[in-house]
């Protein structure tokens, strides 16, 4: 597809929203997508909000979804070169303040919270809010996997919050249980059908490999082959990292920015960061056993450092 395409597919999301809430303007008002979704813009000068939207973009007609309405929530001053372009198609909200580029490292990571919380604060009808950052493309499923996720969160009201990525060297739970599991029942099988009988230290010595292949060539393997036969989402407990993209429940926004913003004045100007409140507050979270977005960020805005992606290391265990 030619950049010539997607800039247009892009820029008429906003223009296939408004015919399709007039269409079903009559109805019932749960057939409305109960998601918004606000993009964290910032001028990252490489054309990935226009990656970010255009993927957003495919998903949902791949799958014939209702599309979420669509905010973008500028982290700069001002209106940036690549935003321009959205300016006339899709709401833009501008948050007061200066830029990050030359302020020293624990500003950015307070300014980097405080603009989070800004975006997550905005009345919507909708029941769900979606954060998602500008260097964060979401999978091919995503229509489908959102659905599945938000089915699940009505039916539990005591869910905050939950993230849709992890890095894949960094799961623990549900994964590792997962590949231990698999790797015994790889081996006991191939005892009984071999062997017709199980040696036991055969058995443990033999799993060991099996289980060092699963993790290293994608601990997601097993949430994704979960997923291609049930079709669900699976949560598991929230692991300490990372965000971006994240799913809020609406009715709870205003207590998290609440508590959260003053938490942030506190402790982001000591280092840390906005994942790192979230995870340590009293808000109950989640995360999906498999990631619903692909991490495109090889450069740490906040950081100032370059940051390798999953992608790359699945590939180096790959080649070693």
């Amino acid at each position: 597809m030619r950049w010539n395409d997607i800039i247009g597919k892009a820029i008429g999301y906003r223009l296939n929203i408004s015919e399709q809430l007039y269409r079903h303007a009559i109805k019932e008002s749960d057939h409305f997508n109960p998601l918004e979704i606000r993009i964290i813009a910032s001028d990252r000068r490489q054309e990935y909000l226009l990656q970010v939207i255009a993927f957003l973009v495919d998903s949902y007609e791949s799958h014939r979804r209702l599309p979420p309405s669509l905010e973008l929530c500028s982290v700069e001053p001002v209106i940036f070169e690549e935003l321009r372009q959205f300016q006339m198609h899709i709401p833009i909200r501008i948050l007061s303040g200066v830029s990050s580029r030359r302020l020293p490292l624990n500003d950015t990571i307070a300014k980097e919270a405080s603009d989070y919380w800004k975006c997550l604060n905005r009345t919507t009808k909708a029941r769900y809010v979606m954060l998602l950052e500008d260097d964060a493309l979401v999978v091919p499923e995503f229509a489908s996997m959102m659905t599945s996720l938000m089915r699940q969160l009505d039916r539990r009201p005591f869910i905050d919050y939950v993230k849709l990525y992890h890095p894949n060297q960094l799961r623990k739970i549900p994964s590792i249980p997962m590949a231990i599991a698999l790797s015994l029942f790889i081996c006991f099988i191939y005892q009984i059908f071999v062997f017709r009988r199980v040696f036991l230290l055969w058995l443990l010595a033999t799993s060991i490999p099996v289980y060092t292949f699963l993790r290293s060539y994608g601990s997601q393997f097993l949430a994704d082959l979960r997923y291609g036969i049930s079709k669900t989402v699976y949560m598991s407990a929230s692991e300490s990292c990372c965000t971006p993209a994240v799913i809020f429940r609406t009715q709870k926004i205003p207590e998290i920015v609440s508590k959260l913003s003053m938490e942030s004045k506190k402790r982001a100007f000591l280092g840390h960061a906005k994942d790192h409140i979230l995870d340590e507050s009293e808000f109950v979270g989640r995360q999906t056993d498999t990631n619903l977005v692909v991490h495109i960020g090889a450069v740490s805005s906040v950081r100032k450092r370059w940051v390798t992606l999953n992608e790359v290391l699945a590939a180096r265990n790959r080649d070693h």
